[in-house]
């Protein structure tokens, strides 16, 4: 959340915050994490190879399968298998 605050302030946009859900925010970053994570791993190699592909694939399906979290996040988790 600090860091959506940081940037919106920088931008001028902080006004966007104000009747924002906080806990709601927090629990779609924490949900898009692995996702962030992927993608900067993938980037770094110059060229993807299928393995990585693979792994980061089942790595995303385990993380997404997963029945901890709130009520939210097993509806992102849900609708996000649906894509995989």
């Amino acid at each position: 959340m600090d860091e959506v605050t940081a940037v919106l302030t920088k931008a001028g946009k902080s006004s966007l915050l104000e009747d924002t859900d906080a806990e709601m925010l927090a629990e779609v970053a924490g949900f898009l994490e692995p996702f962030e994570e992927a993608i900067k791993d993938m980037e770094a190699d110059h060229v993807l190879t299928q393995q990585k592909a693979v792994l980061w694939f089942y790595k995303l399906q385990k993380i997404l399968a997963s029945q901890s979290g709130s009520q939210l996040r097993h509806c992102l988790n849900a609708c996000a298998l649906c894509f995989l």
